[in-house]
């Protein structure tokens, strides 16, 4: 059954290179506490607790899908490390920061005109701290206010980054939907440590 749930979570996901890319995250960064903006149904979640060590915690955090989520992580035997916050962003953050969560990974693959906003929440309320590890997904032309930010003065005094280039991310094929890489089939995922 956690193999059916694998794999219908990867109908709005993650293409898979870049879920291969966030496991190899996780497992040699031994992450103990996580979180993603803009989960869906889930799929990149399982990717986590797949490359996760007992006793992880993950905050998933989008506003829809809570139910179908608790259902997929439920049958695939994830749900002991997920905690679900059917919310925003910017209120989980503040949450995080009143309860002195402090996360060692975050994946931001929301809307992309928050990324900027939500990374700077974080950073400037110490939820993600000294070495913890930021991905964001589909980088670059959908996001450029945050390669603009990122190339700035204060993105370089608070990040170190590199730019991902992720082959084989279309995912047209198997979803029906609109691919989000370029004409060559690749997209660009920043992954950035926290100075």
């Amino acid at each position: 059954m956690a193999r059916q749930v694998f794999e219908f979570g990867k109908v709005f996901s993650l293409d898979p290179a870049t879920g291969t890319l966030l496991e190899t995250l996780v497992n040699s960064n031994e992450v103990k506490i996580g979180a993603e903006f803009g989960a869906f149904y889930g799929y990149s979640a399982l990717r986590f607790a797949r490359a996760s060590k007992e006793g992880t915690v993950y905050h998933v955090v989008d506003p829809f899908f809570s139910k179908v989520r608790d259902g997929l992580f439920t049958q695939a035997g994830a749900k002991s490390m997920m905690r679900d916050y059917t919310g925003y962003s910017n209120d989980f953050l503040d949450m995080c920061a009143n309860q002195s969560i402090k996360l060692d990974f975050l994946l931001m693959d929301h809307s992309k005109d928050l990324y900027v906003k939500d990374l700077q929440q974080a950073l400037n309320l110490g939820v993600v701290g000294k070495g913890a590890i930021v991905m964001v997904d589909n980088y670059g032309s959908m996001a450029q206010d945050l390669v603009d930010w990122v190339a700035s003065e204060e993105g370089q005094a608070k990040i170190s980054s590199n730019v991902v280039r992720v082959a084989n991310c279309d995912t047209t094929a198997s979803t029906g939907l609109a691919s989000v890489g370029d004409e060559s089939g690749q997209c660009d995922v920043l992954v950035a440590t926290v100075l």
